[in-house]
């Protein structure tokens, strides 16, 4: 049997039961709202309080209560979420890529700019906007490498920038010792005007082109007369004759030494070496202008000898002072006495005159008379003889030779 309490508990039970779809049913203000389903079951204006807060949605501008006012949250009814900065329906917070631009937020430095995601050089302004991107004061569409603020410059494409590489231009030579550490072309400028040695046309500025310079690298020196290997300047015998040039009247001829005349040619190329008129052929003294002739080659000049033709009569007083055969001309008659056959010139032949050097006495010599005529007629009958021989041998022979 069942107690009375239990019987009642059944009976309010089943009461309630009965009367709890009339309940559900129930909206006292009228909003469409049951009133079980109805945070504001009395307010036809309100229903729903999302947040909690007791200010109904439509009359909050917080619904969610996370701060943002519903008319700038893209979730009003979500506390945990507020913006779509990419709009692809996951708020922010929980979306990896906010601005859906590739990379993920927390390697985007601009997860909310989808223009940028990198600031290399921290300076607030993204690297796709920003127009020196490493800060180094180069602009980047000049800059070998926008992203090292250490460099801006690869002048030989080596991919090393010019600060950190050795030899800048890449022609072999480090830039340390290098006079044009950025010109592939040129490594040095010997006399220091500004051009490369090798575009200099006179790479050592002493007035001589490269090019007929002997010495290119010598300012002091461009001619090699001996081609020697030593300049003129330095040289001591350009010609290489064996003759100093100090003493050399001609230190670039290495046929000529000396000038003795000074005329201007050689003493080897002139004919007239000391310059007096007579050739060197004919000259007893070529080098000595003031003497020519040594008749009687005894070493003196017969400018300077007092007896010419050695015969032991001075020029002074000798009649033929230039024939040792001859030394007076009694007659004067411009035969020497030793070849005239009259002295005298008293018409009678010394042989036959007992006075041949007295005009005025010719008187002969009895003996000296008869001994010439004996002489005299031998002479002619062998002169008369020879000829007689030679006209025989000529008609001999002509006739032989016609036969």
């Amino acid at each position: 049997m069942i107690k009375p309490h239990v019987s009642n508990i059944l009976i309010a039970l089943a009461f309630i039961i009965l009367l709890s779809p009339i309940v559900q049913a129930t909206d006292s203000d009228g909003d469409g709202v049951d009133d079980q389903n109805d945070d504001f079951p009395l307010n036809s204006n309100e229903w729903t309080d999302t947040d909690g807060d007791g200010v109904g949605d439509n009359a909050d501008s917080d619904d969610d209560g996370d701060g943002i006012p519903d008319s700038y949250d893209y979730f009003p009814l979500d506390s945990l979420e507020w913006a779509d900065t990419d709009g692809d329906g996951v708020g922010d917070n929980t979306d990896t890529d906010d601005d859906n631009d590739g990379r993920v937020d927390e390697m985007d430095t601009f997860p909310l700019d989808s223009s940028e995601q990198g600031d290399y050089d921290g300076d607030g302004r993204g690297d796709n906007a920003d127009i020196d991107d490493d800060g180094d004061g180069v602009y980047d569409w000049i800059d070998a490498f926008p992203y090292d603020n250490s460099e801006w410059v690869d002048t030989d494409g080596d991919g090393v920038g010019d600060n950190s590489d050795i030899d800048d231009d890449g022609d072999g030579v480090n830039d340390g010792i290098d006079a044009f550490p950025l010109n592939p072309f040129e490594a040095a400028d010997y006399d220091g005007d500004g051009v490369g040695d090798n575009a200099d046309t006179d790479d050592d500025n002493d007035g001589w082109g490269d090019g007929i310079d002997a010495f290119p690298l010598d300012l002091f020196d461009w001619i090699d007369y001996d081609g020697d290997g030593i300049g003129d300047n330095s040289d001591i015998d350009d010609d290489n004759d064996g003759i100093n040039d100090g003493l050399d009247a001609f230190p670039l001829n290495p046929w000529e030494t000396a000038d003795f005349d000074g005329d201007g040619v050689g003493n080897s190329e002139d004919n007239d070496d000391d310059n007096d008129g007579v050739m060197d052929n004919f000259d007893a003294f070529p080098f000595n202008s003031s003497e020519y002739l040594d008749t009687d080659m005894d070493g003196l000049g017969d400018n300077s000898d007092v007896d010419d033709d050695n015969d032991g009569v001075n020029d002074g007083l000798d009649a033929f002072p230039l024939n040792p055969w001859e030394t007076a001309d009694f007659d004067g008659d411009g035969v020497g006495n030793s070849e005239d056959n009259d002295d005298d010139n008293d018409g009678v032949m010394d042989n036959f005159d007992a006075f041949p050097f007295n005009p005025n006495d010719s008187r002969l010599d009895s003996n000296d008379s008869t001994n010439s005529i004996i002489t005299e007629l031998l002479v002619t009958s062998v002169i008369i003889l020879l000829l007689t021989c030679i006209i025989l041998m000529f008609f001999i022979t002509k006739d032989r030779n016609n036969t």
